[in-house]
């Protein structure tokens, strides 16, 4: 699942030029996507600092790429949650919309 969820996060990316910071989704047991703009791969599954993390079942990261959830709201309704910089966080959330 970790392989498929991080291409369909890879190619939400690459469709936007929004996210300009890097940023890792801690799935928990299921492992780390991580976007980081500036380096190649951009996107990879290396657990590394990055500005923003965010905490998120691997289930709620499928929705938000697939937009069968609202970042704000999986935020606002404690599923997701963000430590780092807020700012990265609301890039991601246009990039998700996209």
């Amino acid at each position: 699942m970790l392989a498929d969820l991080t291409r369909k996060v890879e190619n939400k990316f690459q469709s936007s030029d929004a996210l300009t910071r890097s940023v890792k989704f801690d799935l928990g047991d299921d492992g780390v996507v991580v976007i980081q703009p500036d380096e190649t791969p951009a996107v990879h599954n290396n657990a590394v600092d990055t500005e923003c993390t965010i905490t998120v079942s691997a289930d709620d990261l499928n929705d938000m790429v697939d937009g069968e959830l609202d970042a704000a709201n999986a935020f606002m309704m404690g599923r997701i949650q963000v430590t780092g910089d807020m700012a990265v966080a609301v890039q991601l959330s246009s990039v998700m919309k996209g």
